[in-house]
């Protein structure tokens, strides 16, 4: 065995260090003081739904939509944010048309849903805990069309509650 190579090795190991990267994924991240996150989706999403009745035949619906959307963070303190957000439907293909229901797609490609939201996270020894109030709005009038349609901007307001136990490193 040779000593040189055994004694570089050892010296490699004694002065390693680990590196360290703030967790962008986890359930409780939020970005640090003064500093933006920015997240982009793509998703695509297929619902396929059989369903059968007493005196019908079985019938199978197909739902398949898109959608991109894109929300900033911004870390007011290291456990609080601030966010919001953009995201736009694009028109969604319905594969069914019936007497009692009629086959809809979407208006037109631009239909936007827009977000605020906070995050603040409390730790108290082990246990991790995050709230999470948010505000929505989209105007069914972009998504639907303007015929016969009185519906005004929806809002929706919402919390998300987190829980945790902190494990430790890994």
């Amino acid at each position: 065995m040779n000593y040189k190579t055994l004694l570089m090795a050892s010296a490699a190991v004694l002065f390693s260090t680990q590196a360290m990267a703030q967790d962008l994924t986890g359930a409780f991240s939020v970005p640090g003081k003064g500093q933006i996150m920015s997240e982009t989706t793509l998703g695509m999403t297929r619902t396929k739904t059989k369903w059968s009745a007493q005196y019908w035949d079985d019938e199978t619906y197909v739902d398949d939509g898109r959608y991109i959307s894109e929300t900033l963070e911004y870390g007011i303190t290291d456990n609080l944010s601030i966010n919001a957000g953009i995201i736009n439907h694009f028109d969604v293909d319905k594969k069914y048309d019936y007497w009692w229901e009629e086959k809809y797609s979407y208006n037109n490609d631009h239909n936007f849903a827009y977000n605020l939201g906070l995050k603040y996270n409390m730790h108290f020894d082990d246990l991790l805990f995050q709230i999470a109030p948010s505000y929505s709005t989209y105007d069914p009038k972009s998504f639907y069309g303007h015929r016969g349609n009185d519906s005004r901007w929806q809002k929706n307001l919402g919390v998300d509650l987190k829980a945790g136990l902190d494990l430790g490193n890994g």
